[in-house]
């Protein structure tokens, strides 16, 4: 029992290294024998996802510490000795040690780990689902692919501010060959634009973490007169300076001055990595140019990062500054949830609505992100949770379209029932899982219309708007791949059996005889549709949507403690400097 505890406690650093070593794996087995390289990647894929699955079963959100406080996180694994910050013991002592506490500590809390957990998934599709334009070089991709999923990983386990940023800029040049090598038309500008948004954002955030670190000597002088060390632990920083403002004058009048650089600073670099209206432009140009499994990985990992690094490092610090411009924030969230929206309801490619799409449901969660309130962090992040599934599955669907019918998606997926039922059933149980979320978003701000202020509900009503267009989109969808545009039965049925004449017809013509133009046809029907191991593929994530959308208690339950923490000491202050709260009596 005891090695078992033991083993669980280096999970999250053995789930974190596990894709580094799979790239390290394919980079020898290529070497030997090219043709390894794809069962290397996929072997380590899927090792990696059951570490993250055996960490979310392990996951106890009811745990506490030996002081009784909860344990926000969990299975964590120090290496304390690469460098040891000055304790108090030897705080009167003249030789008070300086520089910088940077600690290499993994762990998982509520938030964390799901995200995680997606992350290895589309990880393991993007490896079994490659795109046509992979099979050149594949073992360079499957490299290129799980180091940024290490990268990712890292930034999402590690408890320290700067090796967290780090290991996410890490993974920008990762992924920025990524898209330039194996995109599609507009490669290379999609690579370089989400390149330089990245690069600017991560920048923004760096600069806020460590003006806020910086500011830790400065805020606790007034405790002790020695100079400390620069600390960018995230939850010790955070919990810190909470103590230290909540109960010291000095304190209070220097954060005074210094929060709202800090916070202008991590919300322009929250604005651009979600994203946020007006830097929607790269995220949508990304998904629309990159590989179909690379797409899911960013719709999944980017905005996850992002959130997480917001609500555990940001938000509880920024309590007053988030609640006198929450406005601000809804503005921005609402005009980027109505292009959105809009947007979604004129495309007629598959890949371009399933981009809109996520784009919309993002602006959705930071309308929902605008006050730090526990009821609106949980919705948000159930809502990123879900829209990373749903467009992940939606692009490995569309990478699978083009690898069958290359630049013919519109026309491909026209009538996609009558032709090819595996497919189709599997569009439509995406685009159900989808709206089903749709329908959980609208049924929110509807909520939030008949509870809230007068001044917040130009912000719900705007949801519900936002929620009936991506319906529509998503319904126009559904009914163009069942019968058609505007097609009736007759008509379908007439269109595909001359289809298929079409197709026995060319198959024919670059055949030598009539034999192997019969077996052409034949193997041209099987190949048409989805194969079992694809269907397979794409099963997972059908099953999670679902889950999320009828039973979503089992995920929350693993992020509300962390919330809960987190937000502690500022829904008090919340309900204080609110505008307008409704009188509690």
């Amino acid at each position: 029992m005891r090695l078992l505890m033991l083993a669980a406690e280096i999970l999250p650093f053995m789930a974190t290294i596990s894709p580094l070593i799979g790239a390290a794996s394919v980079a020898v087995v290529s070497r030997l024998n090219p043709l390894l390289a794809r069962p290397t990647a996929l072997s380590n894929a899927v090792l990696t996802f059951m570490l993250l699955g055996v960490s979310a079963w392990h996951y106890d959100p009811n745990r506490v510490d030996h002081r009784g406080r909860f344990d926000v996180s969990q299975m964590e694994v120090s290496f304390g000795w690469l460098a040891e910050s000055p304790s108090v013991a030897n705080a009167d002592e003249s030789h008070l040690r300086r520089g910088i506490d940077v600690r290499l500590s993994f762990g998982f809390d509520g938030l964390t780990l799901w995200p995680a957990v997606w992350i290895a998934l589309a990880v393991w599709v993007a490896v079994l689902i490659p795109g046509t334009r992979v099979s050149e070089s594949a073992s360079a991709y499957c490299i290129a692919l799980l180091f940024g999923e290490g990268c990712l990983l890292a930034s999402l386990t590690s408890r320290d501010a700067v090796t967290s940023l780090v290991s996410f800029e890490m993974s920008l040049p990762v992924l920025y060959f990524l898209i330039g090598r194996w995109g599609g038309r507009e490669r290379r500008m999609a690579a370089g634009r989400f390149l330089i948004y990245q690069l600017v954002g991560c920048g923004l955030t760096l600069l806020g973490t460590t003006l806020i670190a910086v500011s830790w000597p400065w805020v606790r002088s007034d405790f002790d007169v020695r100079r400390s060390p620069l600390v960018f632990d995230s939850s010790g920083l955070v919990e810190g300076l909470q103590a230290m403002v909540a109960r010291n004058e000095v304190a209070v009048q220097l954060w005074s001055d210094l929060a709202p650089w800090g916070y202008v600073l991590l919300v322009l670099g929250l604005a651009i990595r979600l994203p946020a209206f007006p830097f929607q432009a790269w995220y949508v140009t990304t998904l629309e140019a990159a590989p179909a499994g690379v797409s899911g990985l960013v719709a999944i990992a980017l905005p996850q990062v992002a959130f997480c690094g917001w609500v555990r490092f940001a938000m509880p610090l920024f309590v007053e500054q988030a609640v006198e411009l929450s406005w601000l924030l809804g503005v921005a969230a609402s005009v980027g949830a109505l292009h959105a929206g809009l947007r979604a309801v004129s495309q007629s490619n598959l890949r371009q609505l399933a981009a809109a799409l996520s784009m919309g449901w993002l602006a959705l969660a930071l309308l929902a992100m605008r006050l730090p309130s526990r009821e609106g962090l949980a919705g948000a992040w159930l809502l990123i949770q879900s829209q990373g599934l749903a467009v992940a599955g939606l692009f490995s669907f569309v990478g699978l379209l083009h690898s069958k019918f290359g630049d013919r998606e519109p026309d491909a997926i026209e009538s996609l029932a009558f032709q090819r039922p595996r497919m189709a059933s599997m569009l439509i149980a995406l685009l159900v899982g989808s709206g089903a979320m749709s329908f959980g978003c609208g049924a929110g701000s509807l909520l939030a219309l008949s509870l809230l202020t007068w001044e917040n509900v130009p912000f719900a009503a705007c949801g519900i708007a936002v929620t009936l267009l991506l319906l529509w989109s998503m319904f126009a969808t559904l009914q163009r791949a069942l019968f058609g545009r505007g097609a009736s039965l007759k008509d379908v049925a007439q269109l595909t059996q001359s289809r298929q004449a079409t197709e026995r017809l060319a198959i024919a013509q670059r055949s030598s005889n009539v034999a192997d133009a019969s077996v052409s046809s034949t193997a041209l029907q099987r190949f048409d549709d989805l194969a079992l191991q694809e269907f397979i593929a794409l099963t997972p994530f059908v099953l999670l949507l679902t889950w999320l959308t009828l039973a979503p208690a089992f995920v929350l339950e693993r992020g509300e403690s962390t919330l809960s923490h987190l937000l502690k000491h500022s829904e008090r202050r919340t309900e204080m400097k609110a505008p307008s709260a409704p009188d509690s009596r």
